[in-house]
């Protein structure tokens, strides 16, 4: 009896995966077939946004640490924010997500009056660095009629008859009149 439950248990945890089926709505849905394959393509640049972002908290991180560590003795801490470097990398998430980073700050002016200027420059930083950075328009569409393209990922959605980096070709299937790319059968029309 005991064991027959216990499959039974085992098989209700399977049955539950059968959610993951909503997923093939992706594959059938063009609009979020386009929006994961967007999200794909960033994956390389975030991961690049990430390392950086990695590098500048583990900088800021010793550099915290070394300043105020010892702020805990002297001030009476409503938290051990710097005491090692684990707990300064947890208070600079907090404070790059903008969670009470005042109040963490003001604390830790007490000890040292300065203390805005490191905090302050953090925020900087580590804000720009999760806006990414800055690009020239060489991922940028060349026009309206050519498709959309996502400034903060540098993706580009062409139109329908459109391809390439910055949908200024046409696709196989179009025929280039001018600037535009139009079906083969509108062709006659165009020329009129």
């Amino acid at each position: 009896w005991i064991m027959a439950s216990f499959g039974n248990d085992s098989v209700k945890i399977f049955r539950s995966f059968r959610i993951f089926r909503a997923l093939r709505l992706i594959n059938r849905v063009e609009v979020l077939r386009n929006l994961i394959n967007a999200i794909i393509s960033v994956i390389p640049r975030m991961g690049a946004i990430c390392v950086l972002l990695s590098i500048v908290f583990y900088i800021f991180g010793v550099m915290f640490t070394m300043l105020f560590k010892d702020a805990g003795d002297v001030v009476e801490l409503g938290d051990n924010y710097f005491g090692g470097l684990h707990f300064t990398l947890f208070t600079l998430f907090q404070v790059m997500t903008m969670d009470n980073w005042v109040d963490v700050t003001r604390e830790i002016m007490v000890y040292k009056y300065c203390a805005w200027a490191p905090f302050c420059n953090f925020v900087f930083i580590s804000g720009f660095g999760m806006i990414g950075p800055i690009d020239d328009d060489t991922y940028y569409c060349l026009a309206k009629e050519y498709g959309y393209c996502d400034r903060r990922s540098g993706t580009c959605f062409c139109n329908e008859g459109y391809q390439g980096v910055s949908c200024e070709d046409c696709s196989p299937s179009q025929i280039r009149v001018g600037s535009l790319c139009y079906p083969p059968h509108r062709t006659l029309f165009v020329f009129g």
